[in-house]
């Protein structure tokens, strides 16, 4: 196995951020089902949403959590940086899920403006809420995952 995630990184890091995609999907729920709000989201297509995400950005981004530097505070912030990152495309997908899971309820959402408005208010409570105290956790994870992981021998782009 070892010499498979040798050949192939993305491999590791792509199971990485699943494992991780997951633990934060669950604590957003905990937090969502604390707030009373539980029933917004749908859990099973919001793990799958946050699996598909965390590949993608795994197979993206795999050179450049796995190269070869000393300074952890860069790292800290590519792991902040990318669950920043991921966090909008989230709340696109989990925007899509609210509208087709309360498909039968009357919005009064009319035009394109009102579904623009509606996301930059999930988007911002979904920072205020979750991105403010995951961001921070997913850096430190990101530390965790540079120290684990034996790819030091990625120092460049390819």
């Amino acid at each position: 196995m070892k010499m498979t995630l040798n050949k192939y990184p993305f491999i590791a890091v792509s199971l990485y951020m699943i494992i991780f995609s997951s633990i934060t999907t669950f604590l957003a729920q905990l937090v969502l089902g604390i707030l009373g709000l539980s029933e917004l989201l749908p859990k099973l297509q919001s793990y799958l949403l946050a699996n598909g995400l965390a590949v993608l950005f795994g197979l993206l981004f795999y050179k450049s959590l796995l190269i070869n530097n000393n300074n952890q505070f860069k790292t800290f912030l590519k792991g902040c940086g990318l669950f920043l990152l991921m966090l909008p495309l989230f709340d696109l997908g989990a925007l899509y899920m609210m509208q087709t899971e309360f498909n039968g309820t009357h919005t009064h959402l009319q035009s394109f403006n009102d579904y623009i408005t509606l996301y930059f208010v999930v988007l911002i409570y979904s920072i205020l809420l979750v991105g403010s105290w995951l961001a921070p956790f997913s850096g430190l994870l990101f530390i965790g995952l540079h120290k684990l992981l034996p790819y030091k021998n990625i120092t460049t782009y390819t």
